[in-house]
């Protein structure tokens, strides 16, 4: 059992110093007045809000950690809304999220185990106790808290972050995670077909993708586009064309099935001009959308039209929200067309702001080396390669250039 709440009599909410005994008296008085007027149901709500507000004020104080004085605060007055009520759900949910944050594990699933008996349709609740079993290695015990959580689509995002990192093991589990606990969700059947469909695992993903459209309604645009990345996958390029054209009979607004057209045009129909134009009809059904803009760049990037490619690279920008992977994937493309121009201060530009976003990647400090060693700057440039095959020790390019510049080994 975690250490008990450390009490600081200075800031007790009951005692304020300076207020003597009468003082105490009458608030004791005070107390009991109102609580027979609310009853303890009522006090039991009361000290739950003013610790869901200490709470609240402890998770703001400080960016990406919580206040411990404001915890200990808010903890204390959930513990006074347990002594009037002890099967108040919400004391113990909070109680459970201030031990997680103190890293009391136990403490936590005691707290959030009682929350979700007292409130069994309290969803965050489930939610919350299905994260903690799962790191605590119980993947049954999750699952089922989880399905008391509605908590599929958060496993699918969960599982879209590890595949944008390329953690293709973690992203798969999540996936079929998502999938036990709740079977009839068709995006978690649907990102798991488009997992093995990257990985070229094409008998996995076209049976996940036959799940998914399962799931979908007959004449649902959704069923059809899903249609078409299975007949994409058997080599049925016609029949999948015609499958994105009756999804965007249905719904026009969609962008999915212009781009699915241009990937298969680019990739498998040799049509780059075909391409660029569907590519272009995507952009303009949805300009938020980011991928057909970074598809637009590339396209153009490898027939080397590196103006129009970096053009497209540089709209894709402002549509990019939170995600360092795709924004280094940008910036990297608008370095690569600027230095190939022959611009290289926006050169290097780019390429700086591609390792910010992404430092953990050789490819982005070979970039900028590159872009050093372009400008004659041989002293950064060596450290760029270097900071390269640190992160990569059998990276030929960055021991081929360094080698070059002479640099050995000290």
């Amino acid at each position: 059992m975690a250490a008990p709440l450390r009490r600081r009599s200075e800031s007790s909410p009951l005692r304020r110093p300076g207020w003597g005994w009468p003082g105490v008296w009458a608030a004791g008085l005070a107390v009991l007045l109102v609580a027979g007027l609310i009853g303890p149901g009522g006090m039991s709500a009361f000290y739950t809000n003013l610790g869901s507000l200490a709470h609240s004020r402890a998770l703001l104080r400080v960016p990406g950690r919580a206040d411990d004085a404001l915890l200990i605060q808010a903890g204390y007055r959930f513990q006074e809304a347990l002594r009037w009520d002890p099967v108040n759900g919400r004391p113990y949910h909070h109680l459970g999220l201030i031990y997680l944050a103190w890293g009391q594990k136990a403490a936590a699933q005691e707290a959030l185990e009682k929350a979700v008996r007292w409130m069994p349709t309290d969803r965050l609740a489930s939610h919350q106790l299905g994260i903690l079993y799962d790191d605590l290695r119980w993947e049954a015990r999750a699952v089922a808290a989880w399905k008391s959580g509605n908590s599929a689509p958060w496993l699918v995002r969960e599982g879209l972050r590890c595949q944008g990192k390329g953690d293709v093991a973690c992203a798969e589990r999540f996936y079929r995670l998502a999938i036990a606990v709740q079977p009839g969700y068709w995006e978690a059947h649907y990102r798991l077909g488009g997992l093995y469909a990257e990985l070229g695992q094409t008998e996995e993903a076209i049976e996940a993708y036959t799940a998914a459209m399962a799931l979908e309604p007959e004449y649902h645009p959704r069923r059809f586009l899903i249609q078409a990345r299975i007949l994409a996958l058997q080599g049925e390029w016609p029949a999948a064309i015609a499958a994105c054209r009756r999804a965007m009979e249905l719904n026009p607004s969609d962008p999915e099935p212009y781009e699915q057209i241009a990937a298969i045009l680019r990739w498998h129909l040799d049509d780059g001009e075909g391409a660029a134009q569907w590519y272009r009809a995507a952009i303009a059904a949805d300009r938020q959308r980011t991928s057909p803009y970074l598809h637009l760049a590339e396209l153009y990037e490898a027939r080397q039209d590196y103006s129009q490619a970096e053009f497209w690279y540089r709209q894709a920008l402002p549509t990019i929200r939170a995600n360092p992977v795709t924004l280094a994937e940008a910036q990297a493309g608008v370095s690569r067309c600027a230095l190939a121009q022959g611009n290289l201060e926006a050169a290097l530009q780019a390429a700086e702001a591609a390792v910010n976003a992404q430092p953990q990647v050789a490819a982005y400090h070979l970039l900028r080396a590159d872009v050093w060693l372009a400008m004659k700057h041989y002293p950064p440039a060596i450290a760029g390669y270097r900071s390269a095959l640190e992160l990569d020790p059998n990276n030929r390019r960055a021991q081929q250039q360094l080698k070059a510049l002479g640099w050995r080994e000290p």
